[in-house]
């Protein structure tokens, strides 16, 4: 078994790897109950002896299995996004013209991307471009399009996508 935080909110989740049953992820509900998921993963096999790391280097906890009965390595990236405020780059809340400002300082100055990517992803294309600074203003000034989902609350991000979010300290 292994420890790690799989669903982005700063506390430590259990995977089990077994030997005749799939293998299957608790998660702490952040004080100290864990809680099956009900979804084995991976799915299918017989995968065990289960270790965490940040294996593509997004901020998130990855998991690597061993499958005993074919002598296979299994690396499984997390995807899980953790809850935030699309378009919120700076995170600190709210989205006003700092957040316009720090992508554009990110894009051609080499600013850190936030700990948290996918919060810079404001129009939700999966990239962070120069496409996210030019909505951000226009939803603010030129009566565009408000970011999509998560916002204006808190809260994961029902898109798939690459971009992580290792950390957005406004959010529950």
């Amino acid at each position: 078994m292994t420890f790690a935080d799989l669903d982005g909110d700063a506390d430590l989740d259990l995977v089990v790897g077994n030997y005749d049953v799939p293998s299957r992820i608790f998660l702490n509900d952040g004080n100290g109950i864990y809680n099956e998921t009900g979804q084995p993963l991976p799915l299918g096999g017989f995968w065990r002896s289960p270790i965490s790391g940040d294996i593509d280097l997004d901020g998130d906890a990855d998991l690597v299995f061993i499958d005993w009965t074919e002598g296979e390595l299994l690396i499984h990236f997390n995807v899980c996004q953790g809850t935030f405020i699309r378009g919120d780059c700076n995170t600190i809340g709210s989205i006003d013209i700092a957040d316009g400002i720090f992508l554009l300082g990110y894009l051609f100055s080499g600013f850190d991307p936030s700990t948290c990517a996918d919060a810079c992803d404001a129009n939700d294309d999966d990239d962070i471009d120069i496409g996210d600074p030019i909505f951000i203003l226009a939803s603010l000034f030129t009566g565009g399009d408000m970011p999509p989902a998560p916002f204006p609350d808190c809260g994961p991000d029902p898109t798939e996508d690459l971009l992580g979010c290792n950390s957005f300290g406004v959010c529950p």
